[in-house]
Parts: C-alpha cells; structure tokens; sequence
C-alpha cells in the first residue's frame, strides 16, 4: 500500500467533506465547527431539545419579566433562542451574537432584539453598553440590567470560559447561566454495551477536545468556574438527553425523536474535524466512529443518554 497517497487521499477527502459547512474561525486553537443549512436546521432541533429538558423553559435563572433588563445572547446560532427571549420579555433589550452571521429571524419585526456578528473571546464591541470589557455547542448567553433583580442566560459549550469577562460584563445583582453538554455515555438497564459505538464516539470527541484545551464541562466545573468568578447563590442541575425515543415519559421521548433527527449530520458535524485535525485520524477512520454514534441513536435496544448540565450563578449585589 502506498500510505504517502493513502494519507493526501484522506486529506482530500476530508476537505470535501468539511467544504459542505460553512466554517467558522474560533482562532488557532479553532476544533473546526461549522454552520450550514444542516447545521442551522440542527442547531434548531436542539434548541427544542433543551426546552423540552427543561420542562418548556428557556432558562432556569430567575428572570423577573416585569423588571426591564438586558440580555446577551453569546453564540446564537440560529437566534432562536435570542428571538423566543424577545417575545417572552418584550421590554428587555435582546443582543445575539455569534462568530456567523447564520441568524435566520426577521429582527426588524423585534424592537427589543438585534443580531451581531462579534467574538467576545477577542475585542468586546459593548465597552460602552456598560458591558466594560470581553470573554459558545455551541452557545454563551449572559444577562445583564441596570437593577439588582436582573439576569441572564449565558450557555458555553467547547469554549473555556474567561471568569474575568463574566464578571465584568455582568451588573451587581445580576444572573449569569452556563451550561454544556456532558462528554460522558450512560444507560440505566445496562443496554450501553449492547452497542459500544455510543461510548467509542463520545470518549474519542472527548479525548480530542480535551486535547484542544476545550474539554466538555460538568455540573462540577461549571459550578466551579461560577464560583472562580465570584457569584453566589450556585445552583447546578442536569438532565439526561435520551439518543433516541426510547423513554417512556413523554417529554425525554421527544427529546430523544428530535435528537435521533439530527443525528445524521450532527454526529459528523461534531467530531469529524476534531478527530481527523487534532486526532489525526484519516477520513474514512473518523467517518466510522461517527456512523458507530449514528446507528448507536437508532439502536432501540440500547438506552443510551448522557447529561446536559447547567448552573446558575448570582454576582453579588455589593
């Protein structure tokens, strides 16, 4: 065999395959995510996802709808979430942002909303929106106010979190709200070994990533980089998110329809740059991992699920 060819076909290959997604430039250390159709169609899907696991809620920070507030979307995405925010407090000031400009809602339609493109790991735009300074699967959404009630979503997922941004960009009285998705596989009936594409997917993303210094978080780091910052009043939650719809409750059934819909682009969106980049996997060797995640999702006989986790953090009032 000739691996010299071997290798620039593999190259090639994954070129072609990463050349279907917009890319987005998260710097040198960049894992290589992607927007696209798909992925907005996707990243839609998992928005439902998350308001499913939390019960129909957008956040769990307690937001006061009748005090006037500003909230930061960081990482919008598609700025569905920003837009759902919009409506459900329509006299708050709504900023999305995000690396791409992929946002797909009509803001003119929202007095309160409005979508920029900005990278608040590098120069802060906001400096004079009493923001002061800079620091997501995705997602950062913080919130801030003029009023001591005030708060915030702020969701990070891949992405270090910078303490000195969450602080200095959150007023006094203030909520900020972190979360990501667990790196780790689980199932309740032992039916995980019944299918080990799930835990070599996972562990091998999460080998990967830890390597590109942005590990998957825990409730325990969260909580962790909330308490490093300074906040108060820590609360950490976590919610299984089924690989399909094997539940028997009804809304983690839901959850697990939608995140089996997503599953033939998402598990290739996810890892198939991070493994052939920084694992150095050839294209084919990273395509079957993800295709061993894909069939685990649609393996009825395997109950797998891993966890999402999320804190919420207050800055102190003085």
């Amino acid at each position: 065999m000739d691996t010299e060819n071997t290798n620039e076909n593999d190259k090639i290959e994954d070129i072609e395959a990463e050349e279907e997604y917009q890319e987005i430039d998260y710097g040198d250390d960049d894992p290589g995510y992607h927007t696209h159709d798909y992925e907005s169609s996707r990243l839609d899907l998992h928005h439902e996802i998350f308001v499913l696991l939390l019960d129909g809620e957008l956040y769990k920070a307690p937001l006061d709808p009748s005090k006037q507030t500003r909230i930061l979307d960081i990482g919008t995405g598609t700025g569905v979430w920003a837009f759902e925010m919009a409506c459900k407090f329509p006299d708050a000031e709504i900023i999305a942002t995000d690396l791409s400009p992929v946002a797909r809602f009509p803001w003119g339609a929202l007095a309160n909303c409005r979508f920029e493109v900005d990278d608040v790991e590098r120069e802060w735009l906001y400096q004079d929106f009493q923001l002061y300074s800079h620091e997501k699967c995705f997602h950062h959404r913080l919130g801030l106010s003029d009023g001591p009630d005030v708060s915030v979503p702020f969701l990070t997922t891949l992405v270090p979190i910078n303490v000195n941004f969450i602080t200095s960009t959150t007023q006094p009285g203030g909520w900020v709200e972190i979360s990501d998705l667990g790196g780790v596989c689980y199932s309740d009936n032992g039916t995980l070994a019944v299918d080990q594409g799930a835990s070599t997917y996972i562990e091998t993303l999460s080998d990967a990533l830890a390597r590109a210094g942005r590990p998957f978080q825990t409730g325990a780091s969260l909580k962790g980089h909330l308490e490093k910052a300074g906040f108060v009043n820590i609360q950490v939650f976590r919610y299984k998110q089924p690989w399909g719809p094997w539940s028997s409750q009804k809304a983690l059934k839901q959850a697990g329809a939608l995140f089996l819909m997503q599953a033939d682009t998402g598990f290739e969106a996810y890892a198939l740059a991070p493994l052939t980049r920084i694992l150095g996997m050839g294209h084919e060797e990273a395509m079957q991992i993800c295709k061993g995640g894909i069939m685990a999702s649609k393996n009825k006989n395997a109950h797998v699920y891993n966890y999402y986790h999320l804190a919420i953090g207050q800055k102190p009032k003085y």
